[in-house]
């Protein structure tokens, strides 16, 4: 599970679409390859400003023997962005804990 928190600001009002990519390579990549799995995120639109606040299951063992995992952020906009400022979180829950109580 990765939890997820994000407060973007832009100099315009868009339209976003904000998610996380998961890839595997075998090296340390330098771009981002044309084969990737999308995640997306539950994020609300306030003017100029984007909030994401969402957790996400998302496989971190490779499905290919020798890679690693890579996880990142992004957002598709529908508009050039001249100034983009903001703080992005990505965290992995290393453990989950399940509550169970009994049926009344």
């Amino acid at each position: 599970v990765v939890s997820v928190g994000a407060d973007i600001a832009f100099d315009a009002d868009p339209k976003f679409f904000a998610c996380l990519v998961r890839f595997e390579s075998s090296s340390v990549p330098t771009t981002l390859p044309t084969a990737y799995d999308v995640y997306p995120l539950d994020g609300r639109h306030d003017g100029g400003y984007y909030t994401v606040k969402d957790c996400v299951t998302i496989d971190v063992l490779p499905r290919t023997p020798g890679n690693n995992v890579y996880v990142g952020f992004m957002v598709w906009s529908n508009f050039t962005a001249t100034k983009c400022r903001g703080l992005v979180s990505l965290n992995q829950v290393i453990k989950e804990i399940i509550c169970l109580q009994p049926l009344k």
